[in-house]
């Protein structure tokens, strides 16, 4: 058994509802169909079930098999701190969902667990500045292109581009179209383009509703619906820290960097190569794989970023076991005096938050592996 694996039965024994979220790999849909082998399943997207939970709560409650599983557990969101208190043995409910936007809240209040699967579980372990994972190089541009959830049915002979193309109409008719207040999936799906022209980039409200036609709060509440289906996620930026002007606004990623590609017409490496938006999807994959790892770990990695108006950046900074591991990812040159001056911001936060500063990396385009100053490591993203 993964350590994965032992994460979720180690929280099924101390909570009685555990809550899985997942975007639809074909490593995901798999791991939840055997976690609910045997299981009597309850599904929320039948409007019958559906009436019966909202208008007859207790009786429903009360009906519940247990143990079961509970899909679409956002349509009764209502249900979930009556379900977190009932006095049944512990595991009792494994709730699965792939829009968790109306769960969030509810979720937190009632402290129930929510665990965010990885896309896949290779035995990849967390990313640590220095330590080379033991695998071969990947072709970068290649990998980028193809994207994770596409390369896990490549091999069934799959078309990418009609791959990608069913993927998007699953997003905008089944997790957005069904599950939210949108109703125009024409200008939604604009919106998913504009989004991932802004990959890898600092969110600018306005920016992403301007390519839309539609307001800078109604772009937000958009952008948290596809939080909400696992198709892209938020990294905040670090605000505590002394400096001029502080970034404030979130980075945004995609989950699959292939569907970012996909979405900006980018089909094969060479065009990735000679496309505005390469510097954008580079840094997407890279901040991918290394909270992939963390995922497969059975962890919510801790991230964040730091910019301010004095053109000092730390691209990620991962804080992890009381450490903090700055990093700066950059396809082009860099000075290795100026990326330690801005790693050493950073000694003051770790200080006042019981968190040591750590060693730091870069992880660039090609290269070896190489220690650049003490502390300070050069990682190409080819071996990540």
């Amino acid at each position: 058994m993964s350590i994965f694996e032992e994460s979720i039965k180690e929280l099924q024994k101390n909570n009685v509802l555990v809550v899985l979220s997942h975007c639809g790999s074909e490593w995901q849909k798999t791991f939840v169909a055997q976690l609910a082998e045997g299981l009597p399943a309850v599904d929320f997207a039948d409007p019958v079930v559906r009436d019966q939970a909202v208008n007859y709560t207790t009786t429903f409650v009360q009906a519940l098999p247990k143990p079961a599983v509970l899909y679409n557990l956002q349509l009764a969101a209502q249900l979930v701190p009556i379900l977190a208190k009932e006095d049944v043995p512990k595991g009792s409910y494994l709730a699965i969902t792939d829009q968790g936007y109306y769960l969030e809240e509810p979720l937190a209040e009632a402290q129930v667990p929510w665990v965010e699967l990885p896309l896949k579980l290779d035995g990849a372990k967390p990313f640590v500045p220095g330590v080379v994972p033991q695998s071969s190089k990947r072709d970068l541009l290649a990998a980028i292109v193809q994207g994770e959830l596409f390369a896990q049915c490549a091999q069934s002979g799959a078309d990418r581009k009609q791959f990608y193309a069913s993927y998007c109409k699953d997003i905008l008719q089944r997790k957005i179209m069904e599950q939210t207040t949108v109703s125009d999936d024409i200008k939604f799906y604009r919106f998913l383009g504009v989004a991932a022209s802004l990959t890898g980039t600092v969110v600018n409200y306005s920016n992403l509703a301007g390519g839309v036609g539609i307001t800078a709060p109604t772009a937000k509440q958009w952008l948290q619906f596809l939080v909400g289906a696992g198709v892209v996620y938020l990294v905040q930026p670090l605000t505590d820290v002394p400096g001029k002007r502080l970034m404030k606004a979130p980075k945004l990623y995609f989950r699959d960097v292939g569907l970012a590609a996909y979405l900006l017409q980018i089909n094969d490496p060479l065009a990735l190569t000679q496309s505005f938006y390469l510097k954008n999807l580079f840094d997407n994959y890279v901040v991918n794989v290394i909270r992939e790892g963390y995922l497969q770990k059975g962890e919510v990695p801790k991230l964040s970023f730091y910019q301010d108006s004095n053109y000092k950046k730390i691209s990620l900074i991962v804080e992890a076991e009381g450490k903090l591991y700055p990093v700066l990812i950059t396809k082009e040159e860099f000075s290795v005096r100026k990326t330690l001056k801005a790693f050493e911001l950073l000694a003051g936060y770790g200080a006042e938050h019981g968190a040591e500063l750590d060693a730091g990396c870069i992880i660039g385009m090609g290269k070896e592996p190489e220690l650049l100053e003490q502390g300070l490591y050069y990682l190409p993203a080819e071996c990540l």
